[in-house]
């Protein structure tokens, strides 16, 4: 992996309140024994670095992923190289915001010679002219929560909303509109908007802005479930080349369907809708989910994606890495299947695994390609 600097990053007061309510879900995930990393991945947790556990991946690509090149690209043209072949997107998790993206956005920066600037947006200002962004700009944050990149943490200017599944999709059996169907109407009610959704139309901003045929994207805890959900449900494996999912909980969160009973800071529509989505499945569970026309029994939002993903994987290249001190999201619970690697971030937590150089290093070697 090449080698970095890290710039110092504060935390605010509302990201450590975001920590201690998901801290509080993950001690309770904890005593029933669902943080532990395999035998295999332990040996690498004290090492300096990232431990890599890679799944039937070429070589060249644990060395260095960034040779691609896409068959062609439109201008703009790179000015002096090195360039990046294709634009990072980063997608913020649960609570959080486009502030989560700027140790990783500052750090590329500061230390990749591709890059020498980025852009954030909200919901929706994320309005570019055509090819309009010189390649040295091809770093990207989308903050779904608000309807523009000015808006406050924590404001929800876009209002409520949900990972969803696209209502595009009409089901007749269960009945409904999405490709997961709720078996509790609370689910549907007063949502005015799907994050997966609004991923697709960034991602294609971003493309027309850009002029790149496919975009990389790299997402933190739910994002990446937002991610994963714009690929299956909404064509999006065919515009995302790679991510990378950091600490995302692809077999969902243990227990976090207590916040629904017991929050913890969150508005009160967020229970009914994605805290439902990152719930596991427990005894505390209050909504359940079946796929379009799949008669077996109900169960975990997530569950029901990754049964999605296995029937039929999105081609576009998965990656993982998880923290070494998450209390959160353990090693297993952001395990995927399809990913062709997983990498344990010595030394981080849930929010801290954004600010580690080794993360920073992951996304340079595996995102944005070389031109």
């Amino acid at each position: 992996m090449i080698e970095t600097r890290w710039p110092a990053e504060p935390v605010s007061s509302y990201a450590e309140g975001v920590r201690l309510q998901l801290s509080l879900v993950g001690m309770v995930a904890a005593l029933v024994g669902c943080n532990a990393p395999p035998a295999g991945a332990r040996d690498g947790l004290l090492a300096d670095r990232a431990a890599d556990v890679v799944r039937d991946a070429p070589d060249e690509l644990a060395i260095d992923a960034r040779r691609d090149r896409p068959a062609e690209l439109g201008p703009p043209a790179c000015p002096t190289p090195p360039c990046a072949a294709y634009p990072i997107i980063f997608v913020h998790g649960f609570r959080g915001s486009n502030d989560d993206a700027l140790a990783i956005l500052e750090g590329l920066v500061a230390t990749d010679s591709r890059y020498g600037g980025y852009q954030l947006a909200g919901r929706d200002d994320h309005v570019w002219g055509a090819r309009s962004i010189e390649r040295r700009r091809w770093l990207f944050a989308f903050d779904y929560y608000n309807a523009t990149r000015d808006d406050a943490e924590g404001a929800y200017t876009a209002g409520p909303g949900r990972i969803g599944s696209n209502t595009a999709k009409s089901c007749a059996a269960p009945p409904g509109n999405g490709y997961l169907l709720a078996d509790d109407s609370s689910y549907d009610a007063g949502v005015s908007h799907d994050y997966a959704a609004d991923l697709a139309a960034m991602v294609e901003s971003v493309l027309l802005a850009t002029g790149a045929g496919q975009v990389d994207v790299v997402a933190h805890s739910m994002g990446g479930m937002i991610l994963r959900s714009y690929l299956s449900f909404y064509g999006g494996a065919t515009r995302v080349r790679r991510a990378l999912l950091l600490s995302s909980p692809v077999k969902g969160a243990p227990l976090v369907g207590f916040l629904a009973y017991f929050p913890i800071g969150q508005p009160s529509w967020m229970n009914a809708h994605e805290v439902a989505e990152i719930d596991g499945g427990s005894v505390l569970s209050k909504i359940h989910f079946r796929r379009c026309g799949d008669p077996g029994a109900a169960g975990a939002w997530c569950v029901k994606l990754l049964e999605q993903e296995l029937g039929a994987p999105p081609a576009t290249e998965l990656h993982v890495a998880s923290g070494q001190l998450d209390p959160t999201i353990s090693y297993g619970m952001t395990d995927h299947p399809l990913a062709l690697s997983h990498v344990v971030i010595a030394g981080a937590d849930h929010s801290g695994i954004l600010k580690k150089p080794q993360t920073m290093e992951r996304v340079a070697v595996l995102l944005g390609g070389l031109y």
